[in-house]
């Protein structure tokens, strides 16, 4: 209603987060759109490599840019769900009022995300595989259409009614989440694997720092606490689904009824509730498993900036090192002579470790 909306407007104005928010991202896609219009206002069109090599510099100052402006919204980005609801709660607000603004807020956090992934997938000169596929939602069912042939076929079906697209690059698609009620936990329906399907492995959670993997058929329910699905969908086709951790809500896969897979999705804390999850799934197609992994956890990593995929990692030396970690000997019970005990047989056996960890 009117008062809704003027609170909005007042909120979004005045509150230094929203505010500064708002200036960031207008600020970052405003200088990258000069910047790939400088850059591609030429007569001839350039090859990507021949942009890239004739402006490494500009593009190294954007890049700096981008990372000056993500630290300044980290010290002023939108509240967490649990700090906006004890702010919330000192103004004396409607339930719908502040249904209003969380929602927003939630929006926001969203919006920064969208910018990002953009950004961050163009600068970085993301490759596509050659068996990388198309995604488009029809009628309920999300299709994939392979780019090097003309292999198109359904990944999933029955779309639940909660479930909407918040962001695509046209291969990877990016679900939220959104409801009627606001809940501190929510269990909706993401879809169904088209007949077509058959072989599929999934990663669930079996203890909170403990995951193990598990495969089945189309017909098999998959594990509860999946957080890595990846699905034969027929014709070559593969397709993996990967919840995500939103700003206060993280997301795992549930097992229905014979090809149906659940989304919920919760905060931990009963008194942190939502209807609005922006963040919640990824979903991405190809020919090709092992590159299809790549590709899509590259996506995850320029939506949520929260991590680096491996290939833009230095490793550590450790790594070209023999080592031992003490956990499968003693467990718990670790003690100090039965690490020297270990050493010292590692070492008579021709094999010292030269690094150790204690665990």
């Amino acid at each position: 209603d009117a008062s809704v909306k003027e609170l909005l407007e007042t909120w979004r104005t005045t509150d230094p987060a929203t505010r500064d928010l708002f200036r960031t991202v207008r600020r970052i896609r405003a200088e990258y759109d000069i910047r790939v219009k400088t850059l591609t206002d030429v007569v001839k069109p350039l090859s990507k490599e021949e942009i890239y090599a004739a402006t490494g510099s500009k593009l190294e100052q954007i890049v700096q840019s981008i990372d000056a402006n993500v630290e300044f919204v980290e010290d002023f980005s939108p509240m967490t769900d649990a700090e906006l609801s004890e702010r919330l709660a000192k103004l004396g607000l409607s339930d719908l009022q502040r249904s209003s603004i969380a929602a927003a807020e939630e929006q926001l956090r969203a919006g920064f995300e969208r910018a990002r992934f953009s950004i961050w997938s163009r600068l970085k000169n993301r490759e596509v595989e050659a068996g990388a596929a198309t995604l488009d939602i029809k009628n309920g069912t999300l299709w994939a259409s392979a780019i090097n042939s003309g292999v198109r076929v359904p990944v999933f079906e029955n779309i639940g009614p909660s479930m909407y697209m918040d962001d695509t690059d046209g291969k990877n698609i990016f679900l939220g989440m959104r409801a009627t009620q606001e809940l501190s936990q929510h269990k909706v329906r993401l879809g169904t694997l088209p007949a077509t399907a058959g072989r599929w492995l999934s990663c669930a959670r079996q203890k909170l720092w403990w995951m193990s993997p598990d495969v089945g058929s189309r017909d098999d329910v998959i594990p509860p606490e999946t957080q890595f699905f990846l699905a034969d969908v027929g014709e070559g086709m593969y397709v993996l689904v990967l919840p995500l951790v939103g700003n206060s809500f993280r997301t795992a896969l549930w097992g229905a009824e014979k090809g149906a897979i659940d989304v919920r999705l919760e905060s931990g804390d009963p008194a942190v509730k939502t209807k609005l999850v922006a963040t919640s799934v990824l979903i991405s197609a190809g020919t090709d498993p092992f590159l299809l992994l790549e590709r899509a956890f590259a996506a995850a990593a320029d939506r949520l900036g929260t991590f680096r995929i491996r290939a833009e990692k230095q490793l550590p030396p450790s790594l070209d090192v023999f080592g031992w970690c003490t956990w499968d000997a003693f467990y718990s019970a670790v003690e100090p002579q039965g690490v020297k005990d270990g050493l010292r047989q590692l070492a008579a056996g021709g094999t010292p470790s030269r690094m150790l960890i204690l665990d």
